[in-house]
C-alpha cells in the first residue's frame, strides 16, 4: 500500500501508472494527472504496461 504522498511523488515517473475506477462523471470532474479511467468491475488487460515490474495504482472513492 501507497500514502498519497507516495503515489504523489511518483506521479509521471517511469514505470508507474495510475488506474481511477471511479465513475465516468467524477473521473471528468477530478481525477489524478495522468490517470487512466477503468471501469471498477472490467477492464482489459490491454490497458496494463507490459512490464510486469511496473508499479499500478488503482484507486476509487466508493460512492456507493
Amino acid at each position: 500500500m501507497m500514502t498519497v504522498e507516495e503515489v504523489s511523488k511518483r506521479l509521471g515517473t517511469q514505470d508507474f501508472h495510475v488506474y481511477d475506477a471511479n465513475s465516468e462523471k467524477t473521473y471528468a470532474e477530478a481525477h489524478l494527472p495522468g490517470a487512466v479511467h477503468v471501469k471498477f468491475n472490467t477492464f482489459a488487460e490491454e490497458i496494463l504496461p507490459t512490464k510486469k515490474d511496473a508499479t499500478l495504482v488503482f484507486y476509487c472513492k466508493n460512492e456507493h
